[in-house]
Formats: structure tokens, sequence, C-alpha cells
């Protein structure tokens, strides 16, 4: 984030608290295509990733990650991308 535009990080940010309507929760919910979801090992345990699988949507596990999966395990989170978009 160092080296993140000030403007950018601000428009982000007021963007996260206005939200969108629907909700993007909703909206991926209501997609019907195959879906994936990928947490970090680090932000378990969380709700979501039982929900997530009961309503059929694919869950995948970052291991020694948080949420910035790609900073804490770049190659375990290439993977789970691999293994979600089916490329594997």
């Amino acid at each position: 984030m160092a080296i993140t535009d000030p403007g950018a990080m601000y428009k982000s940010a007021v963007q996260l608290l206005k939200g969108t309507q629907p909700p993007q929760r909703e909206l991926f919910l209501a997609m019907r295509i195959p879906r994936a979801f990928i947490f970090g090992e680090k932000s378990l345990p969380d709700p979501d990733v039982e929900h997530l699988s009961k309503v059929g949507i694919r869950t995948l596990i970052v291991p020694k990650a948080g949420h910035a999966m790609m900073d804490d395990n770049p190659d375990g989170f290439a993977a789970a991308l691999i293994e979600a978009f089916g490329l594997n």
C-alpha cells in the first residue's frame, strides 16, 4: 500500500462504505454460474465458509494466509486461483 495513490485509496474506501445496490453479496449468491470463494486460513473460523458450501459455492482455503492472501502466501493463492478456475 505504500506505493498506492492516496486518491485511489480514498475512493476505494468511500465505495466500500457506500456499498452497492443490490449488495455485492446478493449479486454473488444470485449468479447462476460455477462460483468459488477463497479464504485465508488465518481468517478462520468464518461462518461464511459453511454457509457458502451449503448453497453450492465452492470454498477454498489458502494455507498460512490471512486476509492479505497474495502477500502472505502468493504460491498458495495462485494454487487456489488455478483450482477455482479448474485449470489444474
